[in-house]
């Protein structure tokens, strides 16, 4: 939740053409066995560094079987254009808050005026200590979690 506050604060403070913002929602093919289908959420608040190249922060959700929360470091860069299409290549690199885990997301996206469409893959993996206790026994054990995902993602730009 404070780091969608830290992101929507950047929004908030920015006042000139040079930034850019974008909320998304999407889904993923897991190429995991067992397999959960993921609902994938981003806000990204990036900085216009030139013509072709933004480079910003950002933060999601993505729910699993647990709810992941990354704060990443979003780097974009534009291919090509066509009249008002545009072609992106993207990463987001970072980590989850509440589970100390890796987060890396590249992507490939078209824009069109507001609109965003991308394809890409996400993997997300944290480890954690689990205990169980009982009144005769105590257990514990390393729990480690490592999602990967081909993704679909809409977005919308707001600035």
């Amino acid at each position: 939740m404070l780091s969608y506050v830290l992101v929507l604060a950047a929004v908030a403070r920015a006042q000139q053409g040079e930034y850019v913002f974008r909320a998304t929602v999407g889904t993923g093919t897991a190429f995991d066995v067992p397999s959960t289908t993921p609902v994938l959420t981003q806000l990204i608040a990036a900085k216009q560094l030139s013509k072709r190249w933004t480079l910003g922060m950002g933060t999601g959700l993505s729910v699993y079987e647990k709810a992941l929360i990354p704060l990443f470091v979003h780097a974009s860069y534009q291919i090509a254009r066509w009249g008002d299409v545009s072609l992106i290549g993207e990463a987001n690199m970072g980590g989850t808050i509440l589970h100390s885990g890796s987060y890396v997301a590249p992507a490939v996206g078209i824009r069109y005026h507001r609109y965003y469409l991308s394809v890409g893959y996400e993997n997300q993996s944290f480890k954690r200590i689990k205990q169980f206790e009982t009144p005769h026994f105590i257990s514990s054990y390393r729990e480690e979690l490592s999602h990967h995902n081909a993704t679909l993602r809409f977005g919308i730009y707001l600035k």
